[in-house]
């Protein structure tokens, strides 16, 4: 029933996409209404790197 594979198949497909979309819709709407709690990454941006051929 070659069928059935198609409907199979487009319905894993379509289940796939959906659930990304709604994750990345879930990670963005999180992370703009939480601030970000470590403020340790800042420490890192200010620091220059020494090159070693300098």
């Amino acid at each position: 029933m070659p069928q059935l594979d198609t409907i199979f198949i487009s319905t894993i497909f379509l289940w796939t996409w959906m659930m990304l979309i709604l994750l990345m819709k879930k990670i963005v709407s999180m992370s703009m209404v939480s601030p970000p709690k470590n403020l340790s990454y800042m420490k890192f941006n200010k620091q220059t790197l020494t090159l070693p051929w300098t």
